[in-house]
């Protein structure tokens, strides 16, 4: 039994990692996009696809997260 309290520690471990990696990309790419000109409001949102490097890194984070 104690091998499966390791298993699920190192898996939380490793998801806890993948979920920092994930918005610290998503973050970063939003930051760049921002600092070339880009606006993200409300307005930007709803009306125009809002397309930069890091967006994939909001998925996997929305994704691979607890609800």
């Amino acid at each position: 039994m104690e091998s499966v309290y390791r298993v699920l520690a190192y898996l939380i471990a490793i998801e806890v990692v993948i979920q920092a990696s994930a918005i610290a990309f998503a973050l970063a790419g939003l930051g760049k996009w921002i600092m070339e000109g880009g606006v993200l409001d409300a307005a930007a949102m709803e009306s125009e696809p809002t397309e930069f490097t890091g967006i994939a890194g909001f998925m996997v984070h929305c994704i691979n997260g607890p609800e």
